[in-house]
């Protein structure tokens, strides 16, 4: 077994370097946060779904003390009633609450909550390099496609909970590979689980981020084998063999379910998890053995081991605790866990394929042969360390394969035991940079590992041909002939909106499918998902004698107000309008009679 030696910082280290690599690499981190920030700032306008939901929770929370959404996305009811905040961990709403009381105006609250998150997402950055020790080019690059790769620059120019996400589980990482690079530390196992807590209270997919410590917290008969035992040989093939045959069943069987009238059973989502957790057991048991040694000999002797049963629960505690705390807040005061997402009711086949296909897409290219040749690429690089890397090298490179296998994981399983799949670009972003750092890690151990100059030159150069040719990299020049913060037209349209001082007596107002409206209502926004509603009389005027005075909102461009403007004409339905050129939208109320 290869003796580890305790490790020191490099004079490769980024911070060990040499003044030009630190130069290089804050002067274009400096560049690269601008051009993030003034993207945000163009793109200001541009609220989608959930942000808007995060920003009306946060705004509700500090005006009222409750957290709760104007929004009907959930229930779709379309009774005068807000909605209860229980759809996502209430991290994101409660980080911007505080920016609400400073600032008090809510946008300027959004906007400087951002650009903070933004600049720190890149000092994490910088740091996870540093402890990566990846040098100064491997961290342009990571920086560069941080920047400029369309999942990232779409999660980076809105205020959702990804940016926020990004920090907190960059955070845990580095902490934690800090524990294999330097040995044991009270400090860093503290940050480690600090960060891993937060990261799960912003994100339930946060409790991949177990996916750090698995290396570190094998159980205590890993520890007494050598990896060149037979016995473990043995079971590292075993645990190999058999993830393999049940995974290339799973195939199979999708395949079946593809062609045939064939209905893909739960049961094959349990094969696909048991066939994953064998080939993970497989493929790090030799690793896992040489973390735990490594981290004994660089510093944790003795102490790590009498410590290992606790750490073990208090990184399970960090990972699952919050999620844990929240479903059981919903079920307890809610009844149910969550509304829409419908988290085991029921199994969504599709999700079978289409995660791993969605995550090759926004990482790859669209051609099959292109993403075939660079996901195989990809993945021997991910996986370099574990072949040719030292026990340090190794354990490292596990951690981030394991953390990077996890978010995989549980975006996978997600979407299998949920009602709709989450497979767009924005909510795999922590996916694909977990991916990221795995490949620019991998790159850095071949280099460091290879004496041939001209070699080591190619390696530094593939992650820029990468970013060069890959189709989801956006560089966006015409955002730079802009200026101006872009605010929602929607805020201008409720300024108008509320000068009409009988709508502030309104109990509800009906929209399109916008969730933006709700950030400026003041009153419960009931979004039309049945637009056959519009085309009928009877039930257009039960919608009227609902609550108190409602009024409905709509594009003046769109299906709704072609719809309802037809059965005025039809019908002769008594109402009236007011509508908004400048801002394109059209507001209809029933007279007083």
């Amino acid at each position: 077994m290869e003796t580890a030696e305790p490790l020191k910082a490099t004079s490769s280290s980024l911070m060990k370097s040499a003044v030009p690599g630190k130069i290089l690499v804050l002067l274009f981190a400096l560049a690269a946060c601008a051009w993030t920030t003034h993207n945000w700032l163009v793109n200001f306008n541009n609220v989608s779904n959930d942000p808007a939901c995060y920003i009306d929770a946060a705004e509700n929370l500090v005006h009222t003390g409750k957290l709760f959404d104007y929004g009907n996305w959930v229930s779709r009811t379309e009774a005068p009633v807000v909605e209860p905040y229980t759809e996502w961990p209430p991290g994101t709403p409660l980080f911007l609450a505080p920016f609400i009381l400073v600032f008090h105006d809510t946008m300027l609250a959004v906007i400087i909550a951002q650009c903070l998150l933004i600049f720190l997402s890149y000092a994490a950055l910088v740091m996870m390099a540093d402890a990566l020790d990846l040098g100064a080019v491997l961290t342009v690059a990571l920086l560069a496609a941080f920047t400029f790769i369309d999942p990232f620059r779409i999660a980076n120019a809105q205020y959702g909970s990804e940016t926020l996400f990004f920090i907190l589980s960059l955070g845990a990482g580095c902490s934690a590979v800090k524990l294999v690079r330097d040995g044991y530390s009270k400090k860093h196992w503290i940050m480690s689980l600090v960060f891993t807590f937060l990261a799960s209270s912003v994100r339930f997919t946060g409790v991949a981020n177990i996916g750090w410590f698995m290396p570190l917290l094998a159980p205590r008969f890993v520890l007494r084998r050598s990896p060149d035992d037979p016995t473990t040989k043995l079971i590292t093939r075993a645990f190999f063999a058999a993830g393999l045959l049940i995974l290339g069943g799973s195939v199979w069987i999708d395949a079946i379910g593809f062609f045939l009238p064939y209905r893909i059973h739960f049961m094959h989502f349990i094969l696909l998890i048991m066939g994953t957790g064998a080939f993970i057991v497989g493929l790090g048991f030799v690793p896992g053995i040489e973390a735990r040694n490594h981290i004994e000999e660089v510093g944790g002797g003795t102490s790590w081991t009498s410590r290992i049963n606790r750490m073990r629960i208090l990184a399970l505690a960090a990972a699952f605790g919050p999620a844990v705390i929240w479903f059981a807040r919903n079920k307890m005061i809610y009844g149910m866990m969550t509304r829409s997402h419908g988290l085991f009711t029921e199994f969504n086949p599709q999700g079978i394929v289409e995660a791993p296909i969605m995550l090759c897409f926004y990482l790859l290219q669209d051609p099959i042969v292109h993403q075939t040749v660079l996901f195989l690429l990809i993945t021997l690089l991910a996986f370099m360390p574990l072949m040719i890397g030292g026990s340090k090298e190794r354990t490292i490179g596990l951690m981030l394969v394991m953390a990077t296998l996890f978010q995989v994981g549980t975006m996978w399983g997600s979407s299998l035991l949920a009602t709709f799949a989450y497979l767009n670009g924005r909510l795999l972003s922590p996916t694909i940079l977990l991916a990221v750092l795995s490949v620019l890690y991998g790159l850095a151990v071949l280099y460091k590992s290879n004496g041939q100059r001209r070699l080591r030159y190619l390696l530094l150069v593939l992650p820029f041909l990468f970013l060069a040719t890959n189709r989801h990299v956006n560089f966006k020049t015409s955002d730079l002939l802009s200026w101006k913060v872009n605010y929602p037209r929607e805020m201008y349209l409720w300024r108008e909106v509320h000068k009409m001082k009988w709508t502030l007596g309104s109990s509800q107002v009906y929209t399109d499918l916008n969730y933006r409206h709700q950030m400026f209502t003041g009153i419960p926004q009931k979004i039309y998902w049945y637009r056959g509603i519009l085309r009928d009389p009877a039930l257009l005027r039960k919608l009227f004698s609902e609550g108190r005075r409602p009024f409905l909102v709509f594009p003046v461009r769109s299906r709704e107000n072609e719809m309802i403007r037809e059965t005025i004409r039809r019908y002769e339905f008594r109402v009236d309008s007011v509508e908004y050129p400048e801002l394109g939208y059209v507001l209809y109320y029933e007279p007083p009679r």
